[in-house]
């Protein structure tokens, strides 16, 4: 007894230790126990240029911490982060805010997976070592610029944000990245061997989150809102890669997508009047669990806390729930840290 009083005393302290570093370095061992998804469709934006390798993420009750390993280039193409975060919504959106954000603004109609109707977007461009990062809100069709940071500083830090600059946000970025996924369909390479690129803190209270939130990830070029596609007389819009994650052939990983290309107009998803991402295989959103949620059930209670204690003393991966290789006090205080959440 006197043991389960002090971890719960400790709780607070430990879980706080669980949380990740933000300066977008080891990506993939800081994140334990909560993989999003993992890339398994060759990049078309250039190897080692723009690609999505891994996605990985959790929430605790007061942030959103996601984790993107990969590169973006410096010709400022854009990383979005769409994040569904609000019970109901639209599906598609549809943004007349003008070009605050071009590349979101361009992505107006496009039909997303069944299920998943994105209440926010992250938006960071990237160019001459510098990347720019906007919140944009699709609710109340606004964006608020959140500032800049140098690539590859170590520091999530971002200066120059508008007064409506959410206080807490962080975005690092380490471009530095030379492994991972390739340029070649017959030759993925390991989405695993890329460790560096992006890591994300956005304060729960800035995206209204009041249910469950789930997420996706994918590099866009730029937008042309004034030429019109040939076949449907609909707006270019935003140019969308082949990177997503979950990735777009998650369904069926032998089978590789090209670029997608201009947002509305015929595409490689056969969209007639723009991406319908319902014409893809497999899921092109996930959910962002619980930190402490060891079985994914939404909810951190007893049964987290069982499989725990089940497997304290051994290297279970998924009772390591801050991934030292070891079950042990930290774990179990990780899980009482969060109790009763979502339930």
């Amino acid at each position: 007894m006197k043991q389960i009083l002090i971890l719960a005393a400790a709780a607070m302290v430990v879980a706080a230790g669980a949380q990740p570093s933000n300066d977008g370095v080891a990506i993939t061992s800081k994140y334990p126990g909560a993989l999003i998804a993992a890339q398994s469709n060759y990049t078309g934006f250039g190897d080692n240029f723009s690609e999505l390798n891994t996605l990985w993420g959790f929430r605790t009750l007061s942030t959103l911490y996601l984790g993107v390993a990969g590169n973006l280039e410096g010709n400022f193409n854009n990383l979005h982060i769409y994040i569904d975060s609000i019970p109901g919504g639209g599906n598609p959106f549809f943004l007349n805010q003008g070009c605050l954000n071009c590349s979101v603004v361009g992505m107006s109609g496009v039909v997303w997976d069944s299920g998943f109707t994105p209440d926010y977007v992250l938006s960071i461009s990237h160019g001459g070592g510098v990347y720019y990062v906007d919140l944009i809100d699709i609710t109340t069709d606004t964006s608020c610029y959140q500032g800049e940071g140098y690539t590859d500083s170590f520091s999530g830090l971002l200066f120059g944000g508008s007064d409506c600059a959410t206080s807490g946000l962080l975005v690092a970025f380490n471009n530095t990245n030379s492994m991972g996924i390739t340029s070649d369909s017959n030759n993925l390479g390991d989405p695993f061997t890329c460790s560096t690129g992006f890591d994300i803190q956005i304060p729960i209270s800035a995206i209204a989150a009041t249910g469950p939130i789930k997420a996706a990830a994918l590099i866009t070029g730029g937008a042309n809102l004034g030429d019109l596609c040939g076949s449907n007389s609909l707006p270019l819009g935003t140019y969308v890669s082949n990177q997503m994650l979950p990735a777009m052939n998650s369904g069926n990983p032998g089978s590789h997508y090209n670029n997608l290309a201009w947002s509305h107009c015929p595409d490689a998803l056969g969209g007639a009047n723009g991406i319908e991402f319902t014409q893809a295989t497999g899921d092109q959103c996930a959910d962002v669990v619980w930190l402490g949620d060891v079985n994914g059930d939404w909810c951190v209670d007893d049964a987290d806390l069982a499989i725990v204690l089940e497997n304290f003393g051994t290297d279970d991966e998924q009772a390591d729930v801050n991934g030292d290789g070891i079950v042990d006090d930290t774990d179990l205080a990780i899980v009482l840290s969060s109790f009763g959440v979502g339930c």
